[in-house]
């Protein structure tokens, strides 16, 4: 493995992912130790500390600002958490500096990588008439080839994208099965409006996430 050092434009991101993890005050996904050590399983012949930065720069670019009191508070507090989540992911591939051999299907996981590209399709279908009013996949993931060379030229792009596939599906399917799972305190004291849409937000964030990895791997 070839060790990173990073740009000051990366530090500065982690850092950013950092500060915004801890001032969410969002609970830790339960997924992200089991990704973490599902993906180098799936990944032979990458450098995971290479993937690692990929994912945590992409996620740390595609998170929302925090809009306090606005309408789309709850859209952009579901759409955060799953993109600070994701970050996370990456922070913990970029600490492995020797992950050591994996599992092919972790039990917490369940996947093979290579099934996920077909499974994103029906997904998007599934719930498009869930997403927030307004936005447009294919535009939130337009740039992401450009955003991610402009921050760290050296990436493993074929490497990052199916990393961030692999985990925005995860957390897809974590926040099909319930809110709870990644929500605490503050949000359950929420109405169930708010819920709704926190969760439609964080729904959205992982199609997009996912969507992000799919144009990474077509244009590697």
């Amino acid at each position: 493995m070839t060790e990173i050092v990073p740009t000051e434009r990366m530090s500065a991101l982690r850092r950013v992912l950092d500060m915004d993890y801890a001032l969410e005050n969002e609970p830790t996904s339960k997924y992200q130790a089991s990704v973490a050590r599902w993906l180098p399983g799936q990944l032979p012949g990458h450098d995971m500390q290479n993937v690692g930065w990929g994912l945590l720069l992409i996620a740390v670019a595609a998170t929302p600002k925090p809009e306090r009191g606005s309408s789309n508070a709850a859209v952009k507090a579901g759409m955060r958490t799953i993109m600070l989540n994701a970050g996370m992911v990456g922070k913990a591939l970029t600490d492995s500096a020797s992950p050591g051999p994996a599992p092919e299907l972790s039990p917490d996981v369940g996947w093979n990588l290579t099934d996920l590209r077909p499974m994103l399709a029906k997904l998007v279908q599934q719930t498009a008439a869930d997403f927030p009013p307004g936005p447009d996949i294919a535009e939130a993931t337009r740039d992401t080839l450009d955003v991610l060379h402009d921050l760290f030229p050296d990436a493993d792009v074929s490497g990052t994208g199916w990393a961030a596939l692999g985990t925005g599906m995860v957390l897809a399917k974590e926040v099909q099965q319930t809110h709870s799972a990644i929500t605490r305190g503050h949000m359950r004291r929420r109405t169930r409006q708010q819920r709704e849409q926190w969760g439609n937000g964080a729904m959205f964030a992982a199609i997009i996430l996912s969507r992000m990895g799919d144009s990474l791997i077509s244009q590697s």
